[in-house]
């Protein structure tokens, strides 16, 4: 019943945003709805993604996932062609906590909390009044009127998520406001078509920056087995919010890809270099540097300025390096443009490596240098110096992917190899 009840909030949603007066806001209505990928694609998944981080480094990474692409179940059944995805659902939580944290007990730390969740009825929508409820997450939307007289988009999460390995346990309460509009990749947020013909693909990946930069406030507890809990709280954190969604495995619309965003008093930056498999490749790959806005919100480089001209990014990178669990990572990494109209340069220096885990996975902190060869172009904004935590993720034996998530002078890369990854899937899978 509540499978039926979220399938026809989905259908009422799409059916409002063709009536008159809903044309010019078709999109936005889009990139806010549940889709149920899974209800109609056995390979169907979508994620809410949010991070915020404080000013004392704390960085907490939350995503809801209806259905759940990396469930390991899911993903053993999903190499057989078999399995059901709209039943396979979860959470994603981490947090963690910067080498140099008052707390030394805390010091470095990094609790990954995985809740994989599977049947009927875990998953419920609606658009008026706006919530998503995943297990007992739930995620809610409204708005506000800035200074400036815009209406902007709040979120609201409300946590309590169980990893399925060991029973941890985090509870909390967070809120986003908006502070600058969102974005999208082409204008439609497609990053991967099987027809770019259409402008409604049947096979596609389509990733939204609903909020490229948000103030974050929220208090959360973390529970253990055998030992105390432990307490955060903080306001006035750097936060940002994404939205995916797609009906083709991940590895088949890109095996790697890099993806960085960093915001701050110094403006606000995305970055996204995907790779193409192979066998299906996609005119609609992203290749460096996507969105530049400046403190005051003006946009300082947008990927339509090169959208479908990857000769116009230069994207170079130093030798690999392997960490102690294999991953493979670049120590330096480089993104400018062969076009007078975007003097920017953009230099990534890797410091340190925060989380190194299986299956094939690496967090590591970055340095983020801006520079411009015209200074007037490019106003106050010419050069400057940040610290980054960055995410690298590889997938399969084509290409490797760095991803980065940027919080307040930080970004987070990880990797991931495929192999590995379905290895892990059958072995973890049949332990469920």
């Amino acid at each position: 019943m509540a499978q039926v009840t979220r399938r026809i909030y989905t259908l009422l949603a799409l059916f409002i945003t063709t009536l008159p007066g809903w044309a010019a806001a078709q999109s936005s209505q889009d990139d806010i709805l549940w889709h149920d990928m899974g209800a109609t694609d056995p390979y169907g998944y979508e994620w809410f993604y949010f991070d915020m981080e404080a000013a004392d480094g704390t960085t907490i990474a939350i995503s809801f996932h209806a259905p759940n692409a990396f469930d390991p179940s899911l993903g053993a059944l999903a190499l057989l062609g078999l399995g059901d995805a709209s039943l396979h659902v979860g959470m994603l939580v981490q947090v963690s906590y910067p080498s140099d944290y008052f707390d030394s007990e805390l010091a470095g730390k990094v609790f990954d909390i995985r809740e994989y969740l599977y049947g009927d009825g875990l998953v419920d929508f609606s658009l008026e009044p706006y919530f998503l409820k995943v297990g007992n997450n739930v995620l809610t939307r409204d708005s506000y009127v800035s200074p400036s007289g815009l209406e902007r988009p709040v979120y609201s999460l409300s946590i309590d998520t169980t990893d399925f390995r060991d029973g941890t346990r985090i509870k909390g309460e967070f809120t986003l406001k908006g502070l600058r509009d969102g974005w999208k990749v082409g204008g439609d947020g497609y990053t991967y078509v099987d027809d770019p013909t259409t402008t409604e693909p049947a096979i596609f990946h389509k990733w939204v920056v609903v909020m490229p930069r948000a103030k974050a406030d929220g208090a959360f507890e973390i529970e253990f087995a055998n030992k105390n809990p432990v307490y955060g709280a903080f306001s006035d954190a750097v936060g940002y919010h994404d939205h995916n969604w797609g009906s083709v495995p991940l590895f088949v619309s890109n095996p790697g890809w890099l993806w960085g965003r960093a915001s701050n008093q110094d403006g606000t930056l995305i970055v996204v270099r995907m790779h193409e498999h192979p066998l299906t490749p996609s005119e609609r790959l992203l290749r460096g540097v996507v969105f530049y806005a400046a403190p005051d919100g003006e946009v300082l480089i947008d990927e339509a300025d090169y959208y479908g001209e990857p000769e116009k990014v230069i994207f170079e990178r130093s030798q690999q390096v392997l960490a102690s669990n294999t991953v493979a990572y670049n120590p330096e990494i480089s993104v400018s443009f062969a076009d007078e109209e975007l003097p920017w340069e953009f230099d990534f220096t890797f410091e340190e490596s925060i989380l190194e885990s299986f299956p094939a996975y690496l967090r590591a902190k970055y340095r983020l240098e801006v520079d411009s060869a015209d200074s007037q172009g490019a106003k106050e904004h010419d050069r400057y110096d940040r610290k980054l935590h960055c995410d690298y993720e590889k997938h399969g034996r084509y290409e490797w992917c760095d991803e980065s998530q940027h919080s307040a002078g930080k970004i987070v890369i990880e990797y991931m190899d495929l192999p590995k990854l379905g290895q892990w899937y059958w072995e973890t899978a049949f332990r469920l």
